[in-house]
């Protein structure tokens, strides 16, 4: 499903057959909002059923202003998780979940708030001519800080979204900028990084790009055992770092990321190892004590404990 901004209401449309249309990746947090479940769905679908003043009273400020800026950008779909997947539906929900890579690296763009700890917060830029003037030559790591100190790069379900996007527009508190697997770019700005440094950049950015993008062999699906191997290394150490509300959210947190090693290396994933590098996959260590994750499934009757021999037993 897509919300069209146009109509202010749900459309249902196969994902392989899409229009053209922008993401939202928030952090939810404890705020309250509107989600599609079985019985609003229908509802939804109606016309202007976004625009009503019940409804407004429910959707929350960043999603308000997704709304917005994807009119801005003159398209018609957006796609925003709470929306566009039936909550309450475990089926369809788990065959979303497993295709979050082909969701977001099909998007148009994704957009990112970097502000803020939940979805109350704001896509809005307050910036002042000054700030403009005085901010001319952006330090290199500026974007980097940002990501880093926000409660958006703490969480695990916007560490999925935010590395299979091939687009990002991160909004921060005065700055917005553009990344994408070949470029960074400042608002304002044209691309102000060097060819020597862009690729170590994007790196940071991304860990799915390893060398100098786009020749990285995620990019372009070649490169070595080994290098394919690092990327798998870097994500699961950063993935790793990630808070869940719900300690079974862990791996179908990273069935997205688990969709595109598959597609783009011809890998069998099994509970978030390899098993093309099984025995490699095997030998990880925790830096930190860490209780083993109780239960990961879709449903009471597929419910089970994670193994013990796999990370995401112990994330």
């Amino acid at each position: 499903m897509l919300i069209d901004v146009k109509e202010r209401r749900l459309v249902k449309t196969p994902l392989r057959t899409a229009p053209k249309y922008i993401i939202l990746s928030y952090v939810w947090g404890q705020v309250s909002q509107l989600q599609t479940t079985t019985s609003n769905l229908a509802n939804l679908q109606e016309g202007e059923s976004l625009a009503t003043e019940e409804a407004l009273l429910q959707i929350p400020r960043v999603i308000k202003d997704a709304m917005d800026i994807t009119t801005e950008l003159e398209e018609q779909f957006l796609w925003v998780d709470s929306l566009c997947i039936c909550q309450d539906d475990a089926g369809s929900k788990h065959d979303q979940i497993r295709t979050m890579g082909t969701i977001y690296s099909c998007a148009l763009a994704t957009l990112i708030p970097l502000t803020g700890t939940d979805a109350s917060t704001t896509l809005s830029q307050r910036r002042r001519r000054s700030d403009r003037a005085s901010h001319q030559e952006p330090k290199a790591i500026a974007l980097e800080q940002e990501i880093y100190n926000s409660t958006y790069a703490q969480r695990g379900w916007t560490f999925q979204e935010r590395i299979l996007s091939t687009r990002c527009i991160f909004f921060g508190a005065k700055e917005g900028y553009f990344a994408c697997h070949r470029s960074c770019i400042r608002d304002g700005t044209e691309n102000y990084e060097s060819q020597d440094i862009l690729p170590t950049r994007l790196r940071l950015l991304n860990p799915l790009l390893l060398g100098a993008a786009p020749d990285s062999c995620f990019t372009t699906g070649n490169g070595t055992s080994d290098q394919q191997f690092e990327i798998y290394m870097n994500i699961v150490q950063s993935y790793t770092a990630k808070n869940f509300t719900y300690p079974g959210d862990i791996l179908p947190a990273f069935d997205g990321i688990c969709e595109v090693l598959r597609g783009r290396f011809r890998w069998t994933m099994h509970l978030g190892l390899p098993q093309n590098f099984l025995f490699q996959s095997l030998l990880w260590t925790t830096n930190s004590e860490r209780q083993q994750a109780t239960f990961y499934g879709h449903s009471d009757s597929t419910q089970y404990r994670i193994p013990s021999w796999t990370w995401a037993g112990w994330a």
